[in-house]
C-alpha cells in the first residue's frame, strides 16, 4: 500500500502543471525562417504567418497557426520560382500547424499536432519555449522532411538539395482575456 501511494505521489509530481492561457498570434511581428542544405551551399528563407490562436493547457491544449506558403522567399528569384513550383503553392497556398496537446514540464514543453503542407498531413512533436511576460513569444526550432509531404526536391547538374529543412518559428503572442465568470463578491 505504501509503495502504491509513493508511486502515485511521484507521478503527480512529475506531471506538468499548466495554467490555462489563450493567445492570438500577431502576424506582423511573428517570424518563420527556414534553412535548406544542398551539395554546394546552404540557403535561408522566410515565410509570413497569416493568423493563429493557441490555448496552452497541457493535454487540453489546442489551436492553429497558418503560414502563407506563397510568401516563401530565399531572395533568389530562380530558386524561389522552382521552390514554389515544387511546393505547388498556387494549389496549396497555406501551411497549417494544428495543435492537439502539449506534454512535458513547463520548462521543456513539447507541442503535439498535425503539420499540413502540400496536401499532406503529418503528426509532429515540436519542442518550444515561451519567453517574456508582458509581450510573450513562443519560439521553436525543428526539422521538416519534404519527402514526408511528397515535395520533390531539386536535383540539377550534380547539385542535390537535402529534403530535410531546418525551420525556426517565433510567434508574438497576445494573451486573450479570460472569459471565466468573475468570482462572487464576499458578503
Amino acid at each position: 500500500m505504501i509503495s502504491r501511494a509513493c508511486s502515485l505521489i511521484l507521478v503527480c509530481l512529475a506531471a506538468p502543471t499548466w495554467a490555462a492561457q489563450s493567445y492570438t498570434v500577431d502576424p506582423k511581428t511573428s517570424k518563420v525562417a527556414f534553412t535548406g542544405h544542398s551539395t554546394f551551399h546552404d540557403f535561408q528563407g522566410t515565410a509570413k504567418v497569416t493568423k493563429g490562436t493557441i490555448t496552452l493547457d497541457g493535454e487540453r491544449s489546442s489551436g492553429a497557426v497558418v503560414v502563407d506558403a506563397t510568401t516563401m522567399d530565399t531572395e533568389k528569384k530562380g530558386r524561389d520560382q522552382d521552390m514554389h513550383a515544387k511546393m505547388e503553392t498556387a494549389k496549396h497556398p497555406s501551411i497549417l500547424f494544428t495543435l492537439t496537446k502539449v506534454s512535458g514540464p513547463a520548462d521543456a514543453p513539447v507541442a503535439h499536432g498535425t503539420w499540413s503542407m502540400h496536401g499532406v498531413d503529418k503528426q509532429l512533436e515540436i519542442p518550444f519555449r515561451i519567453s517574456g511576460d508582458a509581450s510573450p513569444r513562443l519560439s521553436a526550432t525543428f526539422k521538416v522532411n519534404f519527402n514526408d509531404f511528397r515535395v520533390i526536391v531539386p536535383r540539377n547538374f550534380g547539385m542535390k538539395v537535402d529534403p530535410s529543412v531546418d525551420v525556426s518559428v517565433e510567434l508574438a503572442l497576445t494573451p486573450v482575456a479570460s472569459t471565466a465568470p468573475a468570482a462572487p463578491e464576499p458578503s
